[in-house]
């Protein structure tokens, strides 16, 4: 997605940019963050937060690894998976699975 996705509206999470990936002269926004309206999901949107508020804060491209590996917090699923899901309790099982991973060790810095 080359058009950047717009905010959550829930108040908590109004400032929080979606996940911007550096490709040549571009910036692109993966699209598994936004719905068909270009909205950022909520869960997904409360994981980043997550994820930023750390110190120190992981890249976006390490932030994006980890939405894509399986997680045994949430039975082996990865957090892409669920995190689109509006029920409660998932939305309990990704953020529990955020904090338990943050610090995310640095993976994609590697590959530079």
């Amino acid at each position: 997605m080359r058009v950047r996705p717009t905010p959550n509206t829930d108040p908590t999470l109004k400032d929080i940019a979606p996940l911007a990936i550096p490709y040549f002269k571009e910036t692109l926004y993966p699209n598994f963050q936004c719905d068909a309206r270009g909205m950022m999901y909520r869960n997904i949107a409360t994981c980043i937060k997550v994820f930023r508020n750390a110190d120190p804060p992981p890249s976006d491209m390490d932030i994006l690894i980890w939405f894509f590996c399986p997680n045994e917090s949430l039975d082996g699923r990865t957090p892409a998976e669920v995190g689109r899901n509006p029920d409660e309790e998932i939305r309990r099982e990704i953020i529990l699975a955020a904090e338990l991973d943050e610090p995310l060790a640095p993976v994609a810095s590697t590959w530079s």
